[in-house]
């Protein structure tokens, strides 16, 4: 099941909606909505289809990193009520957290992994879940 391309089109699609919910969520924190919640919700299946599009296409990941980050920004320009610095800043904040979790994670894999060569372990199955 794990070699499943299905498997993991599943698992990446839930990854992609919880971390643009979460960014959503610092949003709703820190900033005011200028639109309804159908059309805030509805514009955030814009980058988790981007990402779910160039993860079936195998784009490389920092040119999806770059692009889902762009539309990232545009979005919440679009949906809430901030100048672009206090846009940039808080998409720049969440998105350091995210990169420095997934640091940590992929330290805690390789330090229970007694394989010291860390790109076996970047292409393995058991990192990516």
């Amino acid at each position: 099941m794990i070699e499943n391309k299905i498997f993991w089109c599943i698992v990446n699609l839930i990854a992609t909606t919880i971390e643009e919910l979460v960014l959503l969520r610092m949003f709703d924190i820190y900033s005011k909505r200028k639109r309804q919640n159908l059309t805030i919700y509805l514009l955030l299946l814009i980058p988790i289809m981007t990402v779910q599009i160039f993860d079936f296409y195998g784009v490389d990941s920092n040119i999806k990193f770059l692009i889902v980050l762009i539309i990232d920004f545009i979005y919440c320009m679009y949906c809430y009520d901030n100048k672009i610095f206090k846009t940039i800043l808080i998409s720049g904040l969440y998105w350091m957290i995210s990169m420095g979790i997934d640091l940590l994670v992929f330290s805690v894999v390789n330090a229970f992994n007694l394989n010291s060569n860390a790109t076996d372990i970047m292409n393995s199955t058991l990192y990516r879940l």
